[in-house]
């Protein structure tokens, strides 16, 4: 049976070949820490010999969610659709690049360009 990065990398590879209409190889994937819900992946496709950073945000298949957890969250399809109007309009955000579907079987998910840097902001905790 594939480990869960198994199955992730065989599946972006299907969905990333799809999008960018070439084979591609799936390298570097790993897991970003945050969100017990919620999953972000790091990862780097190979196609026609460029190299795309790239992150996948993903919900997997709903297992136990409570009808409150699922109505105040905003879901992988909105939040996608949020980027795509953003970033259209010039707003500094990684470029959305495509959805995955529901025969990918990874629950709901988009992949975004990766941009470098820190994902969670830092500050000052001021103690009096």
């Amino acid at each position: 049976m594939p480990s869960e990065t198994e199955n992730v990398a065989r599946v972006l590879a299907e969905a990333t070949s799809r999008h960018f209409g070439a084979p591609a190889t799936i390298e570097r994937l790993s897991r970003q820490s945050g969100g017990a819900s919620r999953q972000t992946w790091s990862f780097d496709a190979l196609v026609d010999g460029e190299r795309h950073a790239l992150i996948l945000r993903r919900d997997p298949p709903t297992q136990g969610k409570t009808d409150r957890e699922r109505a105040v969250a905003i879901d992988r399809a909105t939040e996608f659709r949020v980027l795509q109007a953003a970033h259209a309009a010039g707003v500094r955000s990684p470029e959305p690049l495509f959805e995955l579907t529901a025969q990918d079987a990874l629950g709901e998910a988009y992949v975004m360009r990766r941009i470098g840097g820190i994902a969670i902001a830092r500050g000052r905790v001021k103690i009096a």
